[in-house]
């Protein structure tokens, strides 16, 4: 009797859960003010990781800027002070601990508490399994993957003290789908995937619910990191529009964001659909990766 009632009951609030998820269909969250809020972005020296700069910095947030390209870093920070906010930019190589841990210390005493981080740096190598050299492998994950855990135990503990900031991680529909010849960037997008969801739940059961997070995958985006390309029944995205919309829901507290929304489906799909007929879509959708050269984002 007592689990059926229990069974009733989740029956409830899993009925309210979906009137407000359908009601916030056509009534969007508010957007949260950042203004004079701490920003730190990993990979900020170009691609999406200036663009996201550019945009807080239009909302009024202080910047801080990493990058292991101090040039294009600084470049970044000045782009951002001419729209009239502050930045700080440190040269860090994400995939070393130390320097991940000596760095957010000066940023604690130099800027002070960081309220929304965005763990954005990312490689690629573009080839067949057998043709990545093992260095190529161990770099992807220590960048697009095993960093996240550097730096959010150099910030996170922080957030969790005041029950109040933002983890955004940018991960990629490669952490939802396997793509030829990009095994290892795959893998370590799977990783962050599936950190993004694990930090969500443990947060939650630490009755930590101030602290937000943001797990974005997106399509390819033009930044300049996917060159070598071809699409049958998709287009690459532009990296304004894709910047904008992750902006948007993070200011909006959205858990999880797929660009274009319309991937969704894809990913519906291929949770329940045979793998003999998941293999037919793909072989129609002709996603094409060459070679990428070890690019950064």
């Amino acid at each position: 009797m007592f689990i059926v009632l229990e069974v009733l009951l989740l029956t409830l609030k899993i009925i309210a859960a979906l009137a407000v998820d359908f009601y916030h269909l056509f009534v969007p969250y508010p957007k949260k003010d950042v203004s004079g809020k701490v920003v730190l972005i990993t990979g900020a020296g170009h691609g999406l990781g200036r663009s996201f700069a550019l945009h807080f910095a239009r909302l009024g947030s202080t910047l801080v800027l990493w990058d292991v390209n101090t040039e294009g870093n600084e470049e970044t920070a000045k782009q951002v002070r001419e729209l009239g906010t502050e930045a700080y930019t440190f040269t860090v190589d994400v995939r070393k601990k130390d320097v991940v841990y000596e760095t957010a210390k000066s940023v604690q005493d130099k800027v002070g508490t960081v309220d929304i981080l965005f763990n954005n740096a990312g490689v690629i190598s573009g080839e067949e399994i057998c043709n990545l050299t093992d260095s190529q492998i161990v770099r992807t994950f220590e960048v697009n993957a095993i960093s996240h855990f550097w730096i959010l135990k150099a910030f996170l503990p922080d957030m969790i003290k005041r029950n109040e900031g933002h983890i955004v991680t940018i991960a990629s529909q490669a952490g939802k789908f396997g793509t030829p010849r990009m095994s290892d960037y795959c893998a370590s997008k799977y990783a962050a995937v599936g950190l993004g969801e694990s930090l969500h739940s443990e947060l939650r059961v630490l009755g930590r619910a101030g602290v937000k997070t943001t797990l974005v995958c997106p399509f390819f985006i033009d930044t300049g990191m996917f060159t070598n390309l071809s699409f049958k029944t998709d287009s690459i995205l532009k990296q304004d529009d894709a910047v904008s919309t992750i902006v948007d829901g993070v200011l909006r507290n959205k858990r999880e964001i797929v660009i274009p929304s319309k991937h969704n489906i894809r990913i519906m799909f291929k949770a329940f659909a045979p793998f003999s007929v998941y293999d037919l879509i793909e072989d129609f959708t002709a996603i094409n990766v060459g070679s990428q050269s070890g690019k950064y984002d």
